[in-house]
C-alpha cells in the first residue's frame, strides 16, 4: 500500500507539472507545523519548523541553496504566540508573545555562527488591548488600543535601536454605532461573542485572494505602501477609514458614505474594502443590495449597482455559489431572493483584485468555519496543549492565514468583472492562486504542515510528504 501511494504521489507529481524547487529531510508529525520569512532586500528564505515547543531554523538564498542552519532549541512555555519579524542578512529576529498578548519576547537567530539568543521585552499591554503587529522596512511594529483614551499605540523595535512608544490622537471626530448613536472611539472595534467583548480583526492582501471570511469582519487592517488601513465598519451608514503613516507615525481619520437606496430601508448589513486609492462598500436590506466605489483622494463615486430581490443579478460572471463547510459541499442558487437573504442575515463581505485594466469583485457573506489546521494550532490566535500557536497578525505570514481561512471556511458569493470605469464586462473568472493549491494540496493526500509565499513574483506551495519524511517546495 504504502508503494502504491508513493508511486500516486510521483505519477501527480508529473501530471500537474509543479517544479520543485526545495526538498530536505526532517522527521515532522501531524501536529508540526512549518512557516516563513522572505527577505525583501535579497530574497532569502527563512524556514521554520514547529514540532511541540521546538523550533529549527533553515537559510536559503535566491536561488534555494542553503546558507544556514540552526538546530532545534526549545521555547519557553510562557510564549505560545508568534507575532513578527525583523529580518536583516543573515540575522532574524522573531517575535512572540503570550496568549493574551499583554507580554512579548524575542529570539534572534545567529545564521552565521548558529547562535541565539533569548530575550523578554519590557512592554507589558495592561490598560490597552493588543490589535495587532506589522513588519515595515526592518523594524517591528505592535499596535495597542488604550482602555482610557481615544487612540492608537505604537511600540516600534529596530534591530539595532531601543524600542519607541508613539501614542496617535483620533478624538478629533464624533463617531456612531450601527444605530447611529454616539460610541466611544474604542467601542467601533469590539463586537459580542455572547456575553463577551471581544476584538476579531479581518488580515488583508492586496494582490492576492482575500477571503470572505475574514473580509466579512467589521475590524479590517491592510497594510499599503507606508500605511496601515484600519477599516471600522460598525456603523451601517459611514466606514470610518484610519490612516496611520509608518514613516512619520501620525494618523488620520475619514468617514466615507455608505451606499444609500431610494428609500430608507431598516435592518441593513454592511461592509467595506480598499484597493489602491478606492474604497468599495455594500449595503444590503431584505429587498435589496447595492455597492459602490468611492475615490479616497476626492470622495467621488466612481460608480454603483443595486439589484433587488426579484431581479436578476446583471453584474455577476459566476452563478451564485455556496461552497466549503463542514462537509466540503458546493451548491447553486438560482434566485437572487436567495442570496440577498443571506447577504442580510449573516456577516457580509466585498473585496476587489485588479489585473491589468480589469477589476474583480467578490460580494457574498460567510457561513460558518469549517473545522481546520488553524483552530488549535494558533493560526487564529489559540494555542495547542504543550505546543506552540504560529503567526496570528499582518505581521507574519497573511498569506499562509488567509489560505487556511480561504479553503475552510464556507460561504455564499459571487464575482464579476468591471473595467476601468466599473462598468460590468462578460469574461470568464480565472482560478486564484488559492485555489490552484488547494486542488493541489488535496491531490497529494497525506501532506501536512503546509506553507505558501511569494517570491520574485512567483508562488510558492510546501507540504511534508509523511512517506519519505521529506519537506518538498514547488513553485505554482
Amino acid at each position: 500500500m504504502k508503494k502504491i501511494s508513493l508511486f500516486l504521489l510521483i505519477l501527480f507529481q508529473f501530471s500537474y507539472a509543479q517544479e520543485r524547487v526545495l526538498e530536505f529531510k526532517t522527521e515532522l508529525n501531524q501536529n508540526s507545523e512549518v512557516f516563513n520569512i522572505v527577505d525583501e532586500e535579497n530574497d532569502n528564505l527563512a524556514l521554520f519548523t514547529l514540532k511541540g515547543r521546538k523550533i529549527e531554523a533553515l537559510l536559503f538564498d535566491n536561488n534555494f541553496k542553503k546558507i544556514g542552519h540552526i538546530k532545534p532549541l526549545k521555547i519557553p512555555n510562557k510564549f505560545d504566540i508568534f507575532s513578527g519579524y525583523i529580518i536583516k542578512d543573515k540575522e532574524v529576529s522573531l517575535f512572540l508573545s503570550n496568549t493574551t498578548k499583554t507580554k512579548f519576547s524575542k529570539i534572534v537567530f545567529h545564521f552565521d555562527s548558529g547562535e541565539t539568543n533569548f530575550t523578554e521585552l519590557e512592554i507589558r499591554l495592561k490598560e490597552e488591548r493588543f490589535l495587532g503587529s506589522i513588519n515595515y522596512k526592518n523594524s517591528f511594529f505592535i499596535f495597542s488600543l488604550p482602555n482610557s483614551s481615544e487612540a492608537i499605540k505604537l511600540y516600534k523595535y529596530t534591530k539595532d535601536n531601543s524600542p519607541s512608544t508613539t501614542l496617535i490622537d483620533f478624538s478629533e471626530s464624533n463617531y456612531l454605532n450601527e444605530n447611529n448613536r454616539p460610541i466611544k472611539f474604542n467601542d467601533l472595534f469590539t463586537s459580542y461573542e455572547g456575553f463577551s467583548k471581544i476584538t476579531d480583526i479581518g488580515i488583508m492582501q492586496e494582490g492576492q485572494p482575500n477571503s470572505i471570511e475574514e473580509a466579512s469582519k467589521n475590524v479590517k487592517i491592510l497594510k499599503q505602501e507606508n500605511q496601515l488601513l484600519v477599516n471600522l465598519d460598525k456603523n451601517h451608514y459611514f466606514t470610518y477609514l484610519l490612516q496611520i503613516n509608518l514613516d512619520e507615525l501620525t494618523g488620520d481619520i475619514s468617514r466615507i458614505a455608505k451606499p444609500r437606496f431610494g428609500k430608507e430601508m431598516n435592518h441593513k448589513a454592511s461592509n467595506s474594502f480598499v484597493l489602491d486609492h478606492n474604497i468599495y462598500q455594500v449595503i444590503t436590506t431584505k429587498d435589496a443590495l447595492k455597492f459602490h466605489i468611492v475615490n479616497l483622494k476626492n470622495n467621488s463615486v466612481l460608480n454603483s449597482h443595486e439589484v433587488s430581490k426579484g431581479e436578476e443579478i446583471y453584474f455577476k460572471n459566476t452563478p451564485i455559489v455556496q461552497e466549503g463547510g463542514m462537509y466540503t459541499s458546493y451548491r447553486e442558487y438560482e434566485k437572487t431572493a436567495k442570496f440577498i437573504r443571506k447577504m442580510k442575515n449573516l456577516p457580509i463581505a466585498i473585496t476587489a483584485r485588479k489585473k491589468g485594466e480589469v477589476y474583480q469583485i467578490n460580494l457574498g457573506s460567510s457561513l460558518e468555519v469549517k473545522s481546520n489546521p488553524a483552530m488549535g494550532m494558533g493560526m487564529m490566535g489559540g494555542a495547542l496543549g504543550g505546543g506552540m500557536a504560529s503567526a496570528m497578525t499582518i505581521g507574519f505570514n497573511p498569506m499562509l492565514t488567509g489560505y487556511i481561512s480561504y479553503g475552510y471556511s464556507r460561504t455564499v458569493e459571487i464575482n464579476g468583472l468591471f473595467d476601468k470605469n466599473y462598468k460590468h464586462i462578460e469574461g470568464d473568472i480565472e482560478p486564484n492562486i488559492f485555489n490552484k493549491i488547494k486542488k493541489v494540496s488535496e491531490k497529494y493526500g497525506n501532506i501536512f504542515a503546509e506553507t505558501i509565499f511569494e517570491k520574485n513574483g512567483n508562488y510558492y506551495w510546501g507540504g511534508y510528504n509523511n512517506f519519505a519524511s521529506v519537506y518538498n517546495i514547488y513553485k505554482i
